[in-house]
């Protein structure tokens, strides 16, 4: 049976350390002035599934009982950690988040190690440590298993903060060295929490050998990589690219791993820039169907955040039906340019390869539509879908820097504009759908759709994300005719 694994919430790493607020510091100080540190009196226990005798998951190395002390802390403190802390963690998190609970001052003697564990999870799940004093000429680092499976080791000093998701394993496995050793723990969880999902997880560890091993997470292949970065940067939605990637084999914790990193610096800097913005952008976006008083009249979607444009009866009921006739004649699998083929799973073909003299008259009918020369553009394609098909969702335009971008842009350049002609009426189905623009298109016959894949400066613009929902009933044909920045792609 797979391992329970928490639920990601940082952006980055399930860490964070940084430095106690200036007033909070003085107000610790005077605390620590006039504390009084009793033993902790807990009677140790062996514990099996740490395999050692502990007092609250420490032991000591080379003795019994470990060296523990426990000063309270007084209520007015506390609330004035908690005022400050919580929104510091919110922010971190990613979340609104409830307190759950605090402790006073725990003190460290010589040979402590804390084992390696996950905290409770119905009130442990953000937490922060905050370092308050130590006697000790060498550090005591903190030990973190993050969700890749990866080992990290915390250096504090004194003041030191660290924020945490504690149902990752953490621990203190290096004996401490030194005289005492002085923490502050706080505790939350997310507004609205459900632990029992999580109730069964693996809590204790008894080495970082055991603790690596049931944590590891399988590596996914650098394309698929490329692949979910491509479409989480253009805005896919995530709990789809997660499905389709459970559907190759892998595993959720190893998906969210590429979704939520950061690109590496060197990796960023192997990159070529993008394209800087040229003057020649503007005239894309002021292309000739967005004036009213052309004609035909395009109708644009009231949105600031895309061009987005209908065109109503641009074909005919004939002019469809011959092209509808021209499409089955040449159909072939539908391709993606990036990740798996049942992406889409339409049928595809160019039209000049049905009707060489009714795609020269549609590609010029089109490019007068733009006010552009039809050589700044693709050849027409021809699609048909059937029952139950698709296309996921995705953008027209190429991610700059990347490989992809590199090989789909020579010749052509960037792509600018889309036109898409529906054909004819689907009984079930097959809308096309602009989830970041909250808008669906019915096919209807001879209803052309037109949008600006980029911005005005020539910035791929994420809005125009789109898909072709499953054809429940019937089939849908459409054709596709996209324009480029360069001559190069009609050939």
């Amino acid at each position: 049976m797979a391992q329970l694994r928490p639920p990601r919430f940082a952006k980055g790493a399930p860490f964070h350390l940084t430095d106690l607020p200036g007033p909070l510091q003085r107000a610790l100080d005077a605390e620590l002035a006039r504390l009084h540190f009793v033993p902790v009196e807990e009677t140790p226990a062996l514990d099996p599934e740490y395999g050692a005798v502990v007092v609250g998951g420490i032991s000591a190395a080379g003795q019994g009982r470990p060296q523990l002390g426990h000063a309270p802390m007084v209520e007015e403190l506390q609330e004035r950690f908690y005022a400050t802390l919580t929104p510091m963690l919110e922010t971190w998190a990613g979340c609104r988040l409830e307190r759950t609970c605090a402790y006073g001052i725990r003190s460290y003697g010589p040979g402590c190690r804390l084992h390696l564990h996950r905290d409770r999870v119905d009130t442990h799940v953000i937490s922060c440590i905050v370092h308050a004093d130590d006697r000790s000429d060498q550090a005591w680092p903190l030990d973190f298993v993050d969700h890749e499976g990866a080992h990290h080791q915390v250096f504090f000093r004194r003041g030191s903060l660290l924020f945490y998701e504690s149902l990752c394993p953490h621990g203190r496995l290096t004996p401490f060295a030194g005289e005492y050793y002085r923490n502050l723990y706080f505790h939350w969880r997310p507004v609205g929490w459900d632990p029992a999902p999580l109730r069964g997880m693996v809590c204790k560890y008894r080495s970082l050998q055991q603790c690596l091993a049931e944590w590891a997470v399988e590596a996914i292949p650098p394309d698929w990589q490329e692949w979910f970065r491509l479409n989480r940067d253009r805005g896919c939605d995530r709990r789809g690219l997660i499905e389709r990637g459970l559907a190759q084999g892998f595993t959720s914790e190893a998906i969210a791993a590429v979704l939520d990193a950061k690109a590496a610096p060197a990796a960023l800097a192997a990159r070529p820039a993008p394209e800087p913005p040229q003057a020649s952008w503007l005239h894309w976006f002021e292309a000739r169907l967005t004036d009213p008083r052309q004609r035909p009249r395009a109708w644009r979607l009231d949105t600031p955040l895309a061009q987005v444009y209908e065109i109503p009866g641009f074909l005919s009921a004939e002019e469809c039906a011959a092209i509808r006739a021209a499409i089955d004649g040449s159909l072939q699998p539908s391709t993606v340019t990036q990740g798996p083929a049942d992406y889409r799973t339409s049928r595809t073909c160019h039209l000049r390869d049905g009707d060489r003299a009714l795609a020269a008259d549609l590609d010029r009918r089109l490019a007068e539509l733009l006010g552009v020369d039809p050589a700044l553009s693709e050849g027409i394609q021809g699609q048909r879908y059937g029952g139950g098909e698709y296309f996921r969702e995705h953008t027209d335009w190429f991610t700059p820097g990347t490989e992809e971008y590199r090989q789909h842009t020579r010749p052509g350049g960037q792509r600018t504009w889309t036109v898409m002609i529906y054909l004819n009426a689907v009984e079930a189905g097959g809308e096309t759908r602009f989830r970041l623009l909250d808008r669906s298109f019915t096919p209807v016959p001879g209803l052309a759709l037109a949008w600006n894949n980029l911005m005005a400066d020539g910035t791929p613009n994420p809005y125009v994300l789109h898909e072709a929902l499953p054809v429940r009933q019937g089939c849908k044909y459409v054709i596709t005719k996209w324009f480029r920045a360069e001559p190069g792609r009609n050939s």
